[in-house]
């Protein structure tokens, strides 16, 4: 039988396993910036990386976001 207790929605309702989207597209981000939180229908692309179901940038670049997958376009070196 299913637990009977109340429900909280502001403690641990639905907005807690909400997808949030850190960035926007083409935003200028730094290696190790979290990206995702909560990613179930985004994937990792390239320069990105997945850790306990959230996305990380790997480079420094620009935010990429085409067709599900959230990518890094890395920085040209201008010296």
């Amino acid at each position: 039988m299913a637990y009977q207790g109340t429900h909280d929605v502001q403690k641990h309702g639905s907005r807690a396993w909400r997808q949030r989207l850190k960035v926007s597209c083409f935003q200028k981000v730094k290696s190790g910036t979290l990206l995702v939180i909560n990613a179930k229908t985004l994937k990792p692309g390239l320069n990105t990386y997945s850790a306990k179901n959230n996305i990380h940038a790997s480079v420094d670049g620009r935010v990429n976001i085409k067709n599900g997958i959230i990518s890094i376009i890395p920085h040209l070196a201008s010296n």
